[in-house]
């Protein structure tokens, strides 16, 4: 009786038959005998995760921390151990303008250096122990709230170059957490709110400027006052 030559099986059967077909490599599994033979073939594919998948920061979350004035950014990696570092980068716009602002070799970094209600973004690279850098991580944002009242503008005036028939008030205000200026009138013992909203942004050079066309107060004293909101719309005191 004819003898079968011993078979050596590399993969099996089953195995191609439950092997995904939609992925991305294609492995071919055959049992072949110890001449070579092939008894049968089937092939099947499977994915292949790329090494550069293994340094991108995963699952990257962002905690605000009103209280104590923070954002704290927390990930995590596949592979973890082939990590040397981190890079943190930080924008105040979605898109682009994102700039290195700092790195760590753990897996949270902390932004101690944020101004109230400005909204800011954040992506992490990571990178290997043969300086290999990944793609970027998804992007997140922190906005944070403050109750504190902001200072009120430090240098206010009146311009005496202007018509006697209106009162010019000038101030300055260098706070970088300013919304904008309300302008404040007292003539009868009353304060009042005079003007509408200032914004800061539409200050020159650091410069705001407000004109009261009133001319009634004549041989009256007249107070003015300004005062500051911040980007969390709290008001200050009047300076």
């Amino acid at each position: 009786m004819a003898k079968f030559p011993l078979l050596n099986v590399v993969g099996s059967f089953e195995s191609c038959i439950q092997a995904q077909e939609k992925l991305t490599h294609k492995d071919v599994q055959v049992a072949i005998n110890k001449f070579g033979g092939g008894v049968y073939a089937c092939s099947a594919t499977i994915e292949l995760i790329s090494y550069e998948k293994f340094i991108i920061p995963k699952g990257v979350t962002l905690q605000t921390d009103t209280i104590n004035h923070k954002n704290l950014l927390v990930w995590g990696y596949f592979k973890p151990e082939i990590i040397s570092m981190s890079a943190v980068y930080r924008s105040t716009q979605y898109e682009d303008g994102y700039e290195l602002f700092g790195t760590t070799n753990d897996m949270e970094f902390t932004d101690q250096q944020i101004i109230a209600r400005i909204k800011y973004y954040y992506h992490v690279e990571g990178v290997d122990y043969f300086a290999r850098t990944s793609e970027t991580s998804i992007k997140v944002y922190g906005l944070t709230q403050t109750d504190k009242k902001p200072q009120p503008p430090y240098l206010v005036m009146l311009d005496s170059t202007a018509s006697k028939s209106v009162s010019k008030l000038i101030w300055q205000d260098n706070q970088h957490d300013s919304r904008g200026y309300w302008v404040y009138r007292n003539s009868d013992g009353e304060w009042q709110k005079i003007s509408d909203f200032i914004y800061a942004v539409d200050l020159k050079d650091g410069l705001g400027e407000f004109v009261d066309t009133a001319n009634h107060f004549n041989n009256h004293l007249v107070q003015y006052a300004i005062t500051t909101e911040s980007l969390s719309n709290v008001e200050s005191d009047f300076v």
